[in-house]
């Protein structure tokens, strides 16, 4: 029921259920209790990915619909956001591998390093980013600030319903502002940012391995060529920066690939199935790609997910007590400095070099240039319980069971509305955990219930899933 309520209906990924199960299981491994749910409760809010290391996490199409995403402090992991979004915020990332679908807005990426990203975006600001690369769709002329050594090529990446999304937001493919960047910090002698060779591109296809599949990856732009890195930028009315008077200094054009090569280097991911590799930065770049008449090299392959070992809430199981995988990053005041992985060909330049350029920028110094306000967002508006109306289908057994479990883990008192709260919802995880697929589209998200403050009776309910038994 658990790895049913995250993955299908959530829309997490199967690796981040395992995780959370095993991170939140009772002593003895026969399941999530109300106590381990509520710990772990946090950390299923779809719009909030933070303080987490060494994880592949998924969201599905579907799962965030068009709302804002915040990633904080995200370190060696693969994040694949295979869904609409309204405005994105990330930083301080390290070592990680970000696809972002389709933007409405602006994607600020912050104090970010050593990362690869692949987004679709209306526009990108990036502040105070070193070694970064980026694969990217964007509508309008991205903008860089306090920022060195980083690396754009077009958007290639596909994933499913990758093309409606495009066509959702408008994002006309024919038209990429990916290399007509405005530098802030421009520099008379310099440019802080590179066009990738040929050699050096990745494309990345992204499979949804579910019971129910959606539909293969799409992409609706081109393949990306050597002519095409080295075509000269779109030219947008109004552009950014018209009127001031900073150096903008255009990088070389790369040269053409070396002779032998054969295509460019492409990386596939599933969801259902263990990397087989090292997860983040260092595992995603791998082996350059071979030159013609040589032998290629095998990729590992990629592992199923281990089963665990015993039956939990109908779906999930117990795993061993093993938790290396369990996500935890220390406070950021207590992180060392950070240091780029070796060997890395996208966005390379000399780490020395860097950090003396920027080692006397205040990292929070230049949020005004974005057009920021730091004060408190509003709450957001309070919005409808996700389960509503779902808990039909259940049998009277299953009913009775579901009342039993709600009257228990409010202490036997069952006149309570609260109790009414948590039988309602364990009744739609139920049925939910019966086979309800993930709602798709452009409606509320079936995760909206984790708006505002992560309040009210649903937090509560949602507790009596991890435990709820046959």
């Amino acid at each position: 029921m658990l790895q049913g309520y995250m993955c299908d209906y959530l829309g997490f990924g199967q690796e981040e259920a395992i995780t959370f199960f095993r991170s939140h299981s009772n002593a003895d491994g026969s399941g999530v209790d109300f106590e381990g749910f509520k710990k772990g409760y946090a950390t299923l809010n779809p719009y909030n990915i933070a303080q987490r290391m060494g994880q592949r996490i998924f969201r599905k199409p579907g799962s965030l619909a068009g709302e804002g995403l915040q990633l904080d402090g995200v370190e060696d992991c693969e994040l694949y956001i295979l869904d609409r979004t309204a405005q994105v915020f990330a930083d301080y990332c390290k070592n990680s591998v970000i696809v972002l679908g389709p933007c409405e807005s602006s994607a600020f990426i912050r104090d970010c390093e050593d990362c690869i990203f692949f987004l679709a975006v209306q526009q990108l600001r990036t502040n105070n980013c070193h070694r970064c690369t980026f694969f990217m769709y964007s509508k309008t002329e991205p903008i860089i600030e306090t920022s060195s050594d980083l690396t754009f090529a077009p958007w290639t990446c596909s994933y499913p319903r990758c093309s409606n999304h495009f066509a959702e937001v408008k994002f006309d493919p024919k038209r990429n502002f990916w290399n007509a960047l405005f530098d802030f910090t421009g520099k008379p002698d310099a440019a802080n940012w590179s066009i990738p060779g040929l050699q050096d591109v990745v494309e990345l296809e992204v499979h949804l391995d579910d019971e129910i599949p959606i539909e293969e990856p799409t992409n609706p732009t081109e393949k990306v060529t050597h002519e095409m890195l080295c075509a000269a930028p779109l030219e947008a009315e109004g552009g950014s920066g018209q009127g001031l008077s900073i150096p903008q200094t255009r990088p070389p054009l790369p040269t053409p690939p070396p002779g032998g090569f054969v295509a460019v280097k492409k990386q596939v991911v599933h969801d259902n199935a263990a990397a087989g590799r090292p997860i983040g930065i260092r595992g995603f770049i791998g082996p350059p790609a071979p030159a013609a008449g040589l032998a290629t090299p095998a990729a590992p392959p990629e592992e199923p997910i281990s089963e665990p070992t015993a039956m939990v809430s109908g779906g999930m199981q117990a795993a061993d007590d093993d938790e290396s995988s369990e996500g935890t990053m220390p406070p950021r005041s207590a992180r060392g400095p950070a240091s780029g992985p070796p060997g890395v060909g996208l966005g390379a330049a000399a780490a020395a070099a860097t950090a003396s350029a920027t080692s006397g920028v205040n990292p929070r110094s230049m949020r005004s240039s974005f057009g920021e306000d730091d004060s408190d967002s509003e709450e957001d508006a309070p919005r409808a319980s996700p389960v509503a109306g779902r808990s039909q289908g259940m049998s009277p057994l299953g009913a009775a069971k579901a009342k039993a479990k709600a009257s228990a883990l409010r202490g036997g008192d069952s006149d309570s509305d609260e109790d009414d709260d948590i039988e309602r919802e364990i009744l739609a995880g139920a049925a939910l955990a019966r086979g309800a697929p993930l709602r798709t589209g452009t409606g509320t998200s079936p995760a909206a219930g984790f708006g505002g403050s992560f309040g009210g009776s649903f937090g509560r309910g949602l507790g009596g899933l991890g435990g709820l038994g046959g």
